[in-house]
């Protein structure tokens, strides 16, 4: 019996071949069809419009296949005496806490996340400080309050 896997990614979504459970590379959107006879073949998709790659194998991933996921995510490590400010398009969208470790889909945003050393100086930026005390994002300021105590 024939065995063809046929996958479809859509324009939205970038997808991780595997081959009896090893990667294989990234797909980008289009219909693909591989010979399977014996079952093998998987596949996960994502949705690149949820900006954040959150997979329990992400870091391995990346770490692992750089040469074939580098242009498809871009990885932020923080250290342990570090904050970051997390800006897509020029927006502040999120506050990382110290020693994170995260993974974004490139392209769809200019993503950018900006360092507080916080063992020179303990504190925001006044002009952050001042915008979130003004209650304009409750989810940053739930973040920032997490990150710093």
């Amino acid at each position: 019996m024939f065995s063809i896997k046929t996958i479809d990614v859509a324009d939205n979504e970038r997808a991780f071949l595997f081959k009896k459970n090893r990667f294989v590379s990234m797909l980008d959107p289009g219909r693909y069809r591989y010979w399977n006879p014996f079952d093998d073949i998987q596949v996960e998709c994502f949705d690149i419009t949820h900006h954040e790659f959150d997979h329990p194998r992400g870091k391995f991933l990346v770490s692992n296949f750089a040469s074939q996921t580098e242009s498809y995510l871009e990885t932020f490590q923080l250290n342990d005496d570090e904050l970051g400010l997390l800006y897509r398009d020029g927006q502040l969208v999120d506050i990382v806490a110290p020693g994170r470790f995260k993974i974004y889909w490139k392209g769809l945003e200019k993503t950018e996340l900006r360092r507080i050393n916080l063992a020179e100086d303990y504190r925001v930026p006044n002009e952050l400080l001042g915008w979130l005390g003004r209650g304009h994002h409750k989810p940053l300021q739930s973040a920032a309050s997490q990150s710093i105590y």
